[in-house]
């Protein structure tokens, strides 16, 4: 037996691997999704499309030059665990998995142009402290690999300085009533005719891109490329 799959073998035995969609065990292969998952994983197949499931949520609301997600989501889609675990059980690991996975479809988009700078939807400052970290923010750090050299995230581009309540229930009328005041710019310079690409986890209503998105053009980026972990279908 090799080096290699011994340690393999008493990686699995003290830390087994659970499969980012089913939280089941499975066999330590290096992947993130056991094999029965990754036949059915709900990946979208409209991101090099001009009009796609992001960009249709952004028609008549605020200007993108591009914008897609790696899945697809509805209620009962099996991302919705690995979300919950993302923002609420504290496994940021899920949330650089799904950021390599946006990288990659960033990478092999020809639609998006050179990014030179990352955005993220923020949180409440107390929330964050809370959560101990950005989900939106740690997607972007495992997408920057995927990027040119040059490109940074920014952290102060945008800030949420109000907390609206749970959108779980509401439309897309009251989700944007719910956000439109909670957001602000911090420091345009930064972005201001630039290439920016904004992230979220998830886009469901289109609600909070269209806040954040339009704040962005407000400060003058040159650009403004949209990139989500996975879309509500239309």
């Amino acid at each position: 037996m090799s080096v290699s799959s011994l340690l393999g073998g008493l990686k699995q035995l003290l830390a087994p691997e659970l499969c980012y969609f089913c939280w089941k065990r499975q066999p330590w292969t290096g992947s993130k999704v056991c094999l029965a998952c990754s036949t059915d994983l709900p990946l979208a197949v409209d991101t090099t499309f001009r009009h796609n499931n992001v960009t249709k949520h952004m028609w008549g609301r605020v200007e993108v030059d591009h914008g897609a997600a790696v899945f697809n989501y509805w209620r009962d889609s099996p991302l919705k665990t690995s979300l919950h675990m993302l923002k609420y059980r504290g496994k940021r690991d899920v949330g650089l998995w799904l950021g390599r996975m946006t990288g990659k479809m960033i990478h092999e988009c020809p639609s998006y142009g050179d990014i030179d700078a990352v955005v993220y939807v923020p949180l409440h400052p107390v929330k964050q402290r809370r959560r101990g970290y950005n989900q939106a923010r740690v997607i972007a750090e495992g997408l920057l690999p995927y990027l040119s050299p040059h490109t940074k995230i920014v952290d102060d581009a945008l800030l949420k300085t109000g907390v609206n309540t749970s959108q779980t229930s509401m439309t897309r009328r009251e989700r944007l009533a719910n956000v439109e005041e909670v957001y602000e710019l911090g420091d345009p310079s930064k972005i201001r005719g630039r290439s920016v690409l904004l992230v979220d986890d998830v886009m469901t209503t289109g609600a909070t891109v269209e806040i954040t998105g339009n704040l962005l053009r407000k400060a003058g980026v040159a650009k403004l490329y949209v990139a989500t972990a996975a879309v509500a279908r239309m």
